[in-house]
């Protein structure tokens, strides 16, 4: 809908400035409609990969090393400011450019911090929308897509932090 991408350009990993927009909202009314039918709404949970228009790849890519989020992505190499040559490369998932890989700690055991904490926020969001603890407005569970992508570390937190908003919630792996 109109004026969507507007408002996610204003958007950072600060939940303080995400904005519901039309079409989060006509979700949101899709939630209520099929709780009023007994219906549970379980969503699709991508949390290995971004695309390029992701805000943290595109402060990465526009920064560099200087950006808040080099920490988030698997980048191979940086641009070189003394060459004409854009240097900068990064892993996509499955080699796939357009989907640019999170990165994981360093010893793989867990999804690395930023990405994590963003993922966190982002389950919370959409499981409590109004954030009062409140999940009868938001979705009742989660089928994560390559799932065995990312480190068990990673899922045993996520699953945890899951139950902790919403004992009742669903989560399949793909």
């Amino acid at each position: 809908p109109e004026g969507d991408l507007a408002l996610i350009a204003t958007e950072t990993e600060d939940p303080r400035t995400w904005q519901w927009t039309a079409a989060d909202k006509l979700f949101l009314e899709l939630i209520q409609e099929a709780h009023k039918r007994d219906m549970r709404v379980i969503i699709d949970g991508v949390w290995n990969h971004t695309g390029r228009n992701f805000f943290a790849f595109q402060d990465l890519r526009e920064r560099q090393q200087k950006s808040r989020y080099r920490d988030w992505f698997k980048v191979t190499r940086w641009n070189n400011p003394a060459t004409p040559r854009k240097e900068f490369d990064y892993e996509g998932w499955h080699g796939i450019k357009s989907l640019p890989a999170f990165a994981q700690t360093r010893d793989g055991r867990d999804l690395a911090p930023g990405p994590k904490r963003y993922v966190f926020r982002a389950t919370e969001r959409w499981m409590d929308p109004h954030g009062n603890g409140d999940t009868s407005a938001g979705v009742d569970g989660w089928r994560l897509d390559v799932a065995e992508e990312l480190p068990a570390g990673f899922w045993r937190d996520w699953h945890a932090h899951v139950r902790s908003i919403n004992p009742e919630a669903f989560t399949v792996a793909e």
